[in-house]
């Protein structure tokens, strides 16, 4: 670990600045009035209250602590007005979600795949040809890390659309069974 010399040095600087203020000072105090030495002592002061703030270290908040403000900043012992920004910030995210035209795009897919059930099998079957040729050409393992990554590109970009219309198909399927008996 290497010396923090910078910190040495803005000490001596510091030291050095205020030497010669401390007995300039004192030679000019000794000849001038009350008036002249109140203003100087209040400067001297002054002085004096810079360099301890300077010095003292500023409390730094943690990585965590500033996820949290940004997160949760009423739990985090945030201000009024982060924890304003913060709602502001999750409406407009909330906003910028909906509607979904990514949801409304597979709900027409079921639709579809409900309505005409044999185009659905026959697009199916086109798709297993189609991973039979990409095997014979490819390789099986090729073929396969394919599919895998076409699966996961797939989830990447529906995985909260699945989740939705999955809870939309549950609840609709209780409220039938509940209309039922």
């Amino acid at each position: 670990m290497g010396q923090n010399w910078n910190f040495y040095e803005e000490r001596l600087k510091q030291q050095a600045e205020l030497t010669p203020f401390k007995a300039s000072a004192k030679r000019v105090a000794v000849r001038k009035s009350p008036a002249e030495k109140a203003r100087l002592d209040a400067e001297v002061a002054q002085r004096f209250e810079e360099i301890a703030e300077a010095a003292a270290p500023q409390p730094a908040l943690s990585r965590v602590e500033k996820v949290m403000r940004k997160n949760a900043p009423d739990l985090a012992g945030a201000s009024e007005a982060e924890v304003r920004a913060a709602q502001a910030r999750n409406a407009a995210h909330l906003d910028a979600r909906w509607p979904r035209p990514r949801l409304a795009a597979l709900v027409l897919v079921g639709l579809v795949m409900w309505l005409h059930p044999l185009s659905t099998v026959r697009l199916f079957v086109c798709a297993v040809l189609l991973f039979l040729v990409a095997a014979v050409t490819t390789g099986p393992e090729r073929a396969r890390d394919g599919s895998f990554f076409l699966w996961r590109r797939f989830l990447r970009y529906w995985k909260v659309e699945l989740v939705v219309a999955r809870k939309l198909f549950r609840r609709a399927r209780q409220r039938m069974v509940a209309q039922r008996d």
